[in-house]
């Protein structure tokens, strides 16, 4: 959850950066001063496609975290539910074989 809020908040902080710059590109231009304008421009459209990257990248992570933990919840569960059967299984052929002296004994009186 912790990393999930960092993210958002660092994703306003691209926001917020890109609308800034934006903003001063805006009035640069009303200015007539056209290559400052133009650079921060530039500048907006760099700091929107690495804000994509990233976002896909965490994004990426996040979900390849979620899936590894899945996967080893489940390998636990899977090693529990053996252990489990191995012991029922035990168990059982005890059982058996005591049920099988009992028959021979009986049979043998």
């Amino acid at each position: 959850m912790k990393a999930i809020r960092n993210y958002k908040e660092l994703n306003k902080d691209f926001e917020s950066a890109s609308r800034a710059i934006q903003g001063k590109a805006e009035a640069l231009i009303k200015l007539k001063a056209y290559t400052p304008g133009i650079n921060s421009l530039k500048e907006t459209i760099f700091l929107k496609q690495f804000k994509s990257s990233w976002s896909t990248s965490i994004t990426c992570r996040i979900a390849c975290k979620y899936e590894t933990e899945k996967k080893e919840t489940e390998i636990l569960k899977l090693n529990s539910d053996k252990k489990f059967n191995n012991y029922n299984w035990k168990s059982k052929s005890l059982i058996d074989r005591k049920h099988l002296s009992c028959q021979t004994k009986t049979t043998r009186d």
